[in-house]
C-alpha cells in the first residue's frame, strides 16, 4: 500500500525533539521541550529557535509567551507519552498531510505530525522538494522553474 510506505518514511524524519537531543521519557527532558515548543511557535526559523533553546537550556531566567501553539507543539510531542496529549493538526501538519495522501486521521500516530511539520519546514516552505525524504510520495510538489 503506498499510504503505508509513505508513513514508514515519514516516521524516519527526525523530529526536532529528537535533534535537540531530547528523552521525552525523562521527566527532565519534557519541560526542556516545552521550553523549546515556545520557541518554535515564534516567527523565527527552527534553526534559531534551536540555537535560542541551547542558550535558554544554559541561563534561563524567566518564561513568557506560552500561547496555545506552544502548547500544541509541546503536546504533539508527547502523544506516546501522555494519553490526553492530543491536540488539534496544525495547519501545517494538515497541508502537508493532504500533499501526500496521509489521513487525517493518521496525524494522531506518535510523530507523523512532527514529521509533516519537519517536512513543510525543511522542504515545502524552501521549495526544496529534490530534497525531501517523501518526494516520490507527494501529489503537488513545487515547480522550481
Amino acid at each position: 500500500m503506498p499510504g503505508c510506505q509513505v508513513k514508514e518514511k515519514l516516521l524516519g524524519v527526525t523530529t526536532y525533539s529528537q535533534e535537540l537531543g531530547l528523552h521525552l521519557l525523562k521527566v527532565e527532558d519534557r519541560f526542556k521541550w516545552f521550553l523549546a515548543s515556545v520557541l518554535f511557535a515564534k516567527r523565527i526559523s527552527a534553526r534559531i529557535a534551536m540555537a535560542t533553546f541551547r542558550e535558554f537550556e544554559n541561563k534561563l531566567q524567566q518564561l513568557k509567551g506560552v500561547g496555545p501553539v506552544a502548547v500544541s507543539i509541546f503536546l504533539r510531542e508527547l502523544r506516546s507519552i501522555w494519553p490526553k496529549a492530543s491536540p488539534r493538526p496544525s495547519p501545517l501538519s494538515l497541508a502537508v498531510a493532504q500533499k501526500l495522501g496521509v489521513a487525517t486521521s493518521d496525524l494522531q500516530l506518535p510523530g507523523l505530525e512532527s514529521a509533516l511539520v519537519r517536512v513543510h519546514l525543511d522542504f515545502c516552505k524552501k521549495q526544496k522538494c529534490v530534497e525531501c525524504p517523501v518526494k516520490e510520495e507527494c501529489f503537488q510538489p513545487v515547480s522550481t522553474q
